[in-house]
Formats: structure tokens, sequence, C-alpha cells
């Protein structure tokens, strides 16, 4: 590891994160557009969501293991080309079954690139600075998919084709600058630690499956993925058609309340450097999801109350993904495992981000909003069981 932190390098992994998961904002903030424009039912509807998840569902894994082969610099250009690319051609479809293959093709880009950047970060950052930088990689979540939801006054205006295609060339430049900045996976810098030459086996494959550790932080990723979707992914359309809010409102409430989850990423950092430990935060996302869901889709209260326990949720939620990536080293087994790892709970993560917004697709129509809280509330139970348990090897290693 090294004895600095490499800030350049670190911004722009930070921003090709960011870059990356834009594409998951602009589908959420385009979601009632679309819906309108190509007359789509909800069931329907939600897939333009769920889609990008849908082979990382069951690749990410592997998608760790390529990347750890590969070389994580090569990985990193070659899933953000992918993205861009698929992107790009999706700005020209009208058809949504083809603009659906365009989502699922852009989610194999995104697992690329965000796979490998915890393990780029880990080699450019100072031991020190370690906790930090990887809990505030968990940032490029919100403000990405976030950022994303400022632009809604603009969609009407210009639509959401010219949205996909200024995002594509977002991806393009930081690529761009990734490849300028990041060194070649080869190259061992002077004054840095190289890499231990270990070759990637079947057995290496079984140690990172087989590690209880990584299959509980694994499943717990994708239960707050699961619960941070079935939220801020509907939250524009719950406003725009159970409280009547314009596209553009909607979308800045939205925007605001995903903001707060970057916060909540930032926050977790220096409460994990002050000595907070890590299961606590991520037991007080689980136990926020829950207790809000009734005041959020039950219309107990006014729109601007809705919005607030929104944006309180998702900013307790926002202690998870930092607190995730601290764990992390904590818990491998050995250094080179930690992009395949990483890969594992990207994997977990896509299977809630792919059956979450499924499940509240199938539920409203049918049941209604104020039915959601049927499916969040034992969900967050399950986290903050699935919390406990994890507790309890964070101990081990901390002994």
């Amino acid at each position: 590891m090294r004895t600095t932190t490499h800030v350049p390098r670190i911004c722009v992994l930070l921003g090709c994160g960011i870059a990356s998961s834009a594409q998951i904002g602009k589908a959420i903030i385009a979601l009632p557009l679309i819906q309108q424009q190509m007359m789509l039912g909800l069931e329907s509807a939600s897939l333009l969501i769920a889609v990008f998840a849908t082979l990382g569902a069951f690749l990410a894994m592997g998608a760790g293991i390529i990347g750890r082969k590969l070389g994580p610099r090569r990985t990193l250009l070659l899933g953000m080309s992918v993205m861009a690319v698929a992107s790009g051609v999706g700005g020209f479809m009208s058809d949504f079954h083809a603009l659906l293959l365009t989502r699922i093709i852009e989610g194999v880009g995104f697992l690329g690139a965000v796979v490998v950047v915890p393990d780029l970060m880990r080699k450019n950052v100072s031991l020190k600075n370690c906790d930090l930088i990887l809990g505030l990689w968990g940032t490029y979540m919100p403000i990405g998919s976030g950022g994303v939801l400022f632009l809604g006054p603009l969609l009407q205006s210009y639509g959401w084709q010219n949205m996909w295609f200024a995002l594509t060339g977002f991806v393009v430049v930081m690529a761009l600058l990734a490849y300028v900045v990041l060194p070649s996976d080869d190259m061992i810098e002077e004054g840095v630690e190289p890499e231990p030459d270990i070759r990637f086996s079947w057995a290496d494959i079984k140690t990172v499956l087989m590690s209880r550790p990584c299959q509980i932080l694994a499943a717990m990723f994708g239960l707050y993925t699961f619960q941070y979707f079935i939220l801020a992914g509907f939250m524009p359309l719950l406003f725009v058609e159970q409280l009547g809010l314009t596209l553009s409102s909607a979308s800045l409430l939205t925007a605001i309340a995903i903001y707060t989850n970057a916060l909540g990423n930032i926050s977790a950092s220096f409460l994990l450097r002050a000595g907070m430990p890590i299961w606590l935060n991520m037991t007080l996302t689980f136990l926020t999801f829950g207790a809000t869901s009734l005041l959020i889709y039950t219309h107990f209260v006014s729109p601007f109350f809705i919005a607030l326990a929104a944006a309180l949720t998702l900013g307790m939620a926002g202690l998870t993904p930092a607190s995730t990536f601290a764990a992390l080293p904590r818990l491998v087994a050995r250094r080179d495992l930690v992009t395949p790892t990483v890969g594992m709970i990207q994997q977990a993560s896509n299977i809630g981000q792919f059956i979450g917004p499924l499940l509240i697709g199938f539920l409203v129509p049918h049941f209604g909003w104020s039915a959601a809280p049927a499916l969040v509330i034992p969900t967050a139970l399950i986290g903050v069981i699935t919390v406990a348990y994890l507790r309890v090897h964070l101990l081990k290693y901390a002994s």
C-alpha cells in the first residue's frame, strides 16, 4: 500500500463511479415520462430500472474474477466503454423492448466499471486514509443518480433522449480521464509496494464463495439495495401519481432526498474514524427504513412531511455503503481477494436492485402504494438480523 494518497486518481475514480451511477438515475427521473409516452403500465415501466441489474444479478462474481485477471484499469476502461456505447444507442430507441436491451448492456458496463474501483482506490490511498476513502466511495451512487434528478425541469422541454446523449458524453469524458491518469496495470510505481504475484484459481473462488463473513456482508448489502431502490427508484412516480406534483417538483424533491444519502455516506466515514461500530451504522439504516415506511407510503401526512421522511430515510441509509466498503478489508481472507469479494457484494446488490422494483411494480397496481410497508418492514427486520450475525465476525476481527 502507498505511504501517501494520490488525490487526483481518487477523484477520477470517484468521478467514474458518479458517471456510472448517473445511468441509473436517468431511468428514475425519466420513468414517468417514458411510461406516459410509450403508454406503459407500472409493471412494464418498472423494468426500466430493474433490467439494469439483470446480468449483474448472475455475473457480478464472475466480473470480479475477470477484473482480477484482466487487470483493474483495463476492466474499468472496458466497462466504461460498453456503458457509453449502450447509452448512446439507447438514446435513439423508440421501442420499449429495444430500450430495455440497451439498458441490460449498460448494466454490464456499469458492473465492469464499479467492481474494480475499490481495489484501484486501495492501491492509491495511504493506510491512514483507507477507511475514509473507501467510505467516500459509497457516495458515488447517490451523487450520480441524485444529480441527474436535478435535470427534471429540463425533461419536458428537451426529452429523455437528449439526457441519454448528454450522460453518454459524461461517461466518455471520465473514461478518457481514467485512461490518462491511471497507470498501466503492469506498471510498478517507485515507492509503492508491488502487488503479490498470485494467480487466481478455482480454490480462490471457493474461498470467496465459502467465506461466511463475506456471505453475510453480501446478503446485508443486497437487502440494503432492495430497500434503497424501492424508495429512491419510485419516488418521482409516487409524487406524481399519488401526490399530484409536477414532474419538475417531484424530481427536485427526489434529488434532495437522494443527496441526503450522500451526506449519510460522508458522515459514516467520519463516524467510523471516530470509532463508531460498523454494525451500528448498518442497524440504524434498516431500523429507519422500517420505521418511516408507514409515513411515506400511507399518506397520513402532507407531501412536505413525506419528502422529509424520505430524505431522513435515505440519509440514514447512507451509513451502510460506507460501512460496507470499510468492513471489506477486515473480512477478506487475503488482500488479492478484495476485487472478487466486491464482485460477490455487487452481485447481491444487483439481485436487490432487480427484485425490489419488480415486486413494487407488481404490488402497487394490485394493492396500491399503501401496501408497500408490507414489503419494506419485514425486509428491514431481516436486515437487522443479518447485521447481528455480521457483528459477531466484526468483533472477532477487532479482537
